[in-house]
């Protein structure tokens, strides 16, 4: 029975099927940003499926076949559940997120509630590599989930009305103050509704001043990317997520601007996130330059030695078909092992500089 309330519950509420993915980017956006995991999703559980109602890191995938999976231990939970290794864990070896291009490792959740304490899902990071999660990631993810459970209950209409978006946001107000980027919101004429601190000193840092609320966001925008952001941000106000990376001066930015609703899912505004990832871009760089040499070195090599063997290969048929040649076999026993390494050696270009290079 306890089984059938949290079912009836959850179709109570009316989101499953509700297309407002975009209200639950910010949490999957925060959580997958703040526990350093690729991937994180809000999921609702229904009888026979698990839904995707917002998911970072990971497209095309809006439902599972609910079976024996995570989401099933967490919504029995009262707190975090955590795999810090699947590889290790029996229950989870043919668990699709397991098995396929993903490659899940490990795995943090914690529930979704509803106001009469049923679960109605989670708030989950995965990565791809085992880990371990701090009590501080712990900590993050139970005070994200929870502001989760307040926006499904928002939506369901129990605390509707001014206070409970005035809760909403200032909870939100509080991740972002937490988070290790720029971060802020703003209306739909584009002005600042509020603005974390770390965005605030770049702003001084860039324009020299810093932005007030009302103030228009576009007055911080550089001439050459005017038109570009403005794109961006008639696109959110539109519903859509965007993502995307710019370099200036040398430091390379990573935007993502998701729409920001209200409590009856009107989009209100627009949220963005600004991430330095110089170093990210210097990594990826060094791996490309990286494996540019290796491909000049294999190519360099390779054809070094394929010239000489070609030689050899050519000599040896010359011998076998000497009038006066008495060694047959052992030029065919020679021509067979130049073979073999003229096989190796086209394996290595293959393999490094693809086919037909």
């Amino acid at each position: 029975m306890p089984e059938f309330h949290r079912i009836n519950t959850l179709h109570t509420y009316g989101v499953m099927d509700l297309p407002q993915e975009g209200v639950f980017d910010h949490y999957t956006y925060l959580a997958s940003s703040m526990l350093g995991t690729p991937f994180a999703a809000v999921t609702l559980v229904d009888e026979d499926r698990i839904v995707f109602k917002s998911l970072q890191g990971v497209k095309g995938l809006s439902s599972l076949p609910r079976g024996n999976g995570f989401c099933n231990e967490v919504i029995k939970s009262e707190k975090e559940y955590i795999v810090s290794d699947t590889w290790k864990e029996p229950s989870y070896s043919g668990h699709p997120l397991v098995q396929t291009d993903l490659n899940v490792r490990s795995y943090a959740a914690w529930p979704i509630s509803a106001h009469n304490g049923e679960k109605l899902g989670a708030l989950c990071v995965f990565d791809n590599q085992p880990r371990e999660f701090s009590e501080q990631d712990v900590f993050q993810l139970e005070r994200l989930a929870k502001m989760v459970s307040a926006q499904v209950e928002a939506m369901y209409g129990q605390h509707r009305g001014k206070k409970a978006e005035e809760n909403l946001t200032y909870m939100l107000k509080a991740v972002f103050e937490n988070s290790t980027g720029s971060s802020g919101i703003f209306d739909r004429e584009l002005r600042f509704m509020y603005f974390n601190e770390v965005g605030l000193e770049i702003c001084e840092q860039i324009f020299g001043k810093t932005p007030q609320i009302g103030d228009s966001m576009l007055d911080f925008l550089l001439p050459e990317y005017l038109e570009e952001f403005k794109n961006y941000y008639d696109r959110a106000l539109k519903g859509e997520s965007i993502h995307v990376e710019n370099e200036f001066q040398g430091t390379w930015w990573q935007f993502k601007i998701f729409p920001f609703y209200d409590i009856d899912g009107e989009i209100r505004g627009i949220s963005q996130f600004v991430d330095d990832i110089t170093a990210r871009k210097q990594q990826e760089l060094k791996v490309l330059q990286q494996n540019e040499r290796l491909r000049h070195i294999a190519w360099q090599q390779s054809h070094e030695v394929r010239g000489p063997l070609a030689d050899i290969m050519g000599l040896i048929e010359v011998m076998k078909n000497h009038p006066e040649s008495s060694n047959i076999p052992y030029f065919d026993l020679l021509e067979a092992k130049a073979n073999q390494l003229d096989g190796v050696v086209r394996n290595i270009i293959n393999s490094t500089l693809g086919p037909g290079e």
